[in-house]
């Protein structure tokens, strides 16, 4: 498109520049980031904030890099530091603690929609994934690591084939669990595709691309041939269940070993039955219309035709470069003869002719050996030739034979079930048959869950044998077929106009997305790291930079981080380094709203903030003297008496049922995308606070703790306790008598009752444990 396109001017599209310094750089400037914020805020009548003590700044990094509080042990050594760079040294510890990889690793898990269960399933199909929990860990690990961003999006992308290439280790298959975790859709091949291109796109570029599954996308430069251009992509891999290393358990190999040989009996039946009636399925080619289209509610028997081998027929021959094959590319000539049955044995006649120099001879004579009536005549001669072909395989028939049989047991030749996952192949079976596999997937499945760590497994994508270029589907109607589209990149961020190699696959798109002449990729990645540090995206719209998308806040400062992406070779500890260290970071907050900026988008003030639901958990279970600092590993259950007390990434997120007390607190949707969490502020969470059981028990905890740790204290010595375990710092003289006071009438009226017993209210202690959890101070970053 030429410049007269509005795209073509749009900001988020124009390559990424690294800006000139502003004209004027305030004395408060840290480095290049406050030059740019204070710049544009020397425009407004606005005056910033001071700095804050070090003590409310090691709550905001510790969290804001680890997701959890400081110790008052680790406040009060930052607090006596004798350092002008106490808090650059802070922060490089803080970049150093695997906790980073765990608090920033969550925020990439909303991004890959993750979560531990498929959704919801049927037909015997296991409900949780094999083991997704190594996708998580992986994230966590890589992002210890700060493995650069280009191998960060690479590795889980197309893993399997740098493992290939010998540039990356058999561990790093689990970071495909990006493409494989989403949701299953109940097994419908259109829905995981566009979910994978929706996690891709919106994740990785910032643009809404499956707005263009149905039709030209309204406002952004994605026609829907670019769309079936990433489906062709996605549509020519299939998913693959991988060990890590061996285990040597006898069960979890007998139950592969039932897998694999239920597996071949009844794909064996089911290509016998395909070949009995091979004439059938190619007839159903011709009109693509009246086959069912792809839905989870198909029920088909043993006799029937199965609609997804009819659909699988079609995408083989309605390939392009299917026009040339020795085999098929006579009857790619006939079916498109637009002849009446008496004209079509002459037509027919003229087609073999010329056909005769490049066709299979077999063939070739087979459908000259008397005039072609018609399709289905056609049909029924490639059907017989088949059979014999497959069914009675003697050398003596000779050389000719030989090549036919060579060229129909090419992989991607629909004529037998492949051998894959079962969730690849499973719409192929009848419906008992699909029951039967799937049962035997879901028995393997749960043995590796239950195996663990001991027998530790990826579901990977891996690349079919035969690539298949979709076809774009007229308003998403399965039956509407348009054009092919061949695999690869979006036209209007492709110099060569789309990428259409035959070659074109995951790992292109993978170097597509990264390259440093895609103007997208940096800055949405920036933008989120920005998002999380001071609470709104320099863009605000995390997941979409289209034209639709307001203009960033600070233009020049979001290409300035972007060129210090690339600069520092994908550092995203860097790019943290760089935001922590500003004297933006160190400004104060504020509990009132400008009218110049009610929104605070030019950062006079620090934003204050209520803790996330997993920092605000952790948090209680540090008060609480509870929190396991293990890493890794199968996850455990968040809520309930049976909640495990290590980091909230470690629970178990089930994409059917998410708990209640996450719902609450915002947690985000698991079956999709999530840009960014919202925000909301209901009763239920004081509620939660008030009477929910976990943080009664942690109450409960944190008043054992103080006696445990103070068995002979005085009451005032156990309050300064209690404030430094929860804010972090000692209790000033009024809260200390206010608090004192509390305790004196709550213990007056106790009479007597045991704490342990069941059902018991909570002591004077617990009151006052939980009544300083209840506390906005504890909830909120300043």
């Amino acid at each position: 498109a030429g410049s007269e396109e509005p795209w073509a001017t749009h900001w988020a599209f124009l390559p990424v520049e690294n800006p000139a310094p502003p004209e004027i750089v305030s004395a408060t400037a840290s480095n290049m980031i406050d030059a740019f914020v204070d710049a544009k805020l020397a425009e407004t009548p606005l005056q910033a904030e001071g700095v804050v003590d070090r003590r409310t700044f090691a709550r905001r990094v510790f969290y804001q890099l680890l997701g959890r509080p400081p110790t008052y042990g680790e406040v009060e050594a930052f607090q006596g530091m004798n350092d002008l760079n106490a808090e650059e040294r802070l922060i490089d510890r803080l970049l150093a603690s695997p906790q980073y990889g765990e608090r920033w690793g969550r925020h990439w898990l909303d991004v890959s929609r993750y979560s531990d269960t498929k959704g919801y399933t049927y037909a015997g199909e296991e409900l949780n994934f094999v083991h997704a929990w190594l996708y998580r860990d992986w994230v966590v690990d890589a992002l210890n690591a700060d493995v650069s961003y280009a191998a960060f999006i690479t590795r889980q992308l197309a893993a399997d084939q740098l493992l290939q290439q010998g540039l990356c280790e058999k561990k790093d298959l689990a970071a495909m669990g990006f493409l494989t975790l989403g949701r299953r859709f109940l097994g419908v091949e259109q829905d995981i595709i566009d979910d994978r291109i929706d996690v891709v796109s919106r994740g990785l570029l910032g643009i809404t691309a499956s707005c263009a599954r149905c039709h030209d996308h309204k406002y952004d430069p994605i026609p829907t041939m670019d769309y079936y251009r990433l489906h062709s992509i996605f549509k020519s891999s299939r998913k693959k269940l991988v060990p890590l290393h061996e285990c040597e358990d006898q069960e979890l190999e007998k139950r592969r070993r039932a897998l694999d040989e239920e597996y071949a009996k009844l794909a064996g039946e089911a290509a016998s039955r395909f070949l009995d009636r091979l004439d059938e399925y190619l007839m159903a080619t011709l009109d693509i219309t009246v086959v069912p289209k792809p839905d989870f509610s198909e029920i088909v028997s043993q006799n029937d035709l199965i609609p997804a081998q009819v659909r699988r027929w079609y995408e083989f021959l309605s390939q392009s470069d299917r026009a040339d094959d020795t085999v098929f590319g006579i009857w790619k000539a006939l079916e498109n003869l637009d002849a009446g049955a008496s004209a079509f044995p002459e037509e027919a006649k003229a087609v073999l002719q010329s056909a005769s120099p490049r066709a299979n001879p077999v063939i070739h004579r087979a459908l000259t050996e008397t005039p072609l009536s018609g399709m289905p005549e056609v049909a029924r001669r490639y059907a017989r030739v088949f059979q014999a072909a497959l069914r009675k395989d003697d050398s003596s028939r000779g050389a000719e034979w030989d090549a036919l049989r060579k060229s129909l047991r090419r992989p991607g030749v629909p004529l037998a079930i492949p051998v894959a996952h079962v969730h690849a192949t499973e719409w192929l079976f009848h419906t008992d048959a699909k029951r039967a596999v799937n049962a035997k997937q879901a028995e393997l499945e749960r043995r590796i869950n239950a195996l663990g760590r001991s027998a530790p497994h990826a579901v990977i994508l891996e690349d079919r044998p035969l690539p298949i270029n979709s076809r774009v589907l007229l308003r998403g109607d399965y039956a509407s077929q348009g054009e092919e589209a061949s695999r690869g990149f979006f036209e209007f961020l492709s110099p060569s106009k789309g990428n259409e190699t035959d070659g074109f696959g995951r790992l292109e798109l993978a170097e597509a997305i990264v390259s440093r002449s895609n103007p997208l990729t940096a800055r949405v990645l920036v933008n989120r790291l920005w998002h999380h540090h001071f609470a709104s995206g320099l863009v605000e719209t995390t997941s979409d930079f289209g034209l639709r998308s307001e203009a960033p806040s600070h233009p020049a400062l979001l290409d300035y981080l972007a060129a210090c992406l690339v600069e520092s070779d994908g550092s995203l500890k860097y790019l943290h380094r760089l935001m922590a260290s500003t004297t933006i970071y160190r400004r104060a907050s504020s509990a009132t709203r400008d009218p110049v900026d009610p929104e605070n988008r030019l950062l006079a003030h620090y934003p204050r903030r209520r803790l996330g639901f997993e920092a605000m958990r952790d948090s209680l279970l540090q008060a609480s003297g509870e929190l396991d600092l293990e890493m890794g590993g199968p996850p455990g259950v968040l809520t309930g008496e049976a909640a495990t007390r290590r980091r909230s990434i470690y629970g178990r997120i089930d994409r059917q049922f998410v708990p209640q007390s996450l719902q609450v607190f915002d947690f985000p949707n698991p079956e999709l995308h999530s840009p960014k969490r919202v925000e909301t502020n209901v009763p239920q969470q004081g509620l939660y606070f008030l009477n929910g059981p976990f943080v009664r028990e942690r109450a409960k905890a944190l008043s054992a703790r103080l006696m445990r740790e103070a068995p002979r204290g005085t009451r005032r010595e156990r309050i300064r306790l209690s404030y430094g375990y929860v804010f972090q710092r000692e209790p000033t003289a009024d809260e200390l008598r206010r608090s004192s006071r509390f305790l004196e009438r709550a213990l007056a009226k106790e009479n007597g009752i045991e704490p342990s017993s069941a059902g018991a209210p909570l002591t004077a202690w617990q009151r006052f444990a939980q009544a300083l959890l209840l506390s906005n101070e504890f909830v909120f970053i300043d």
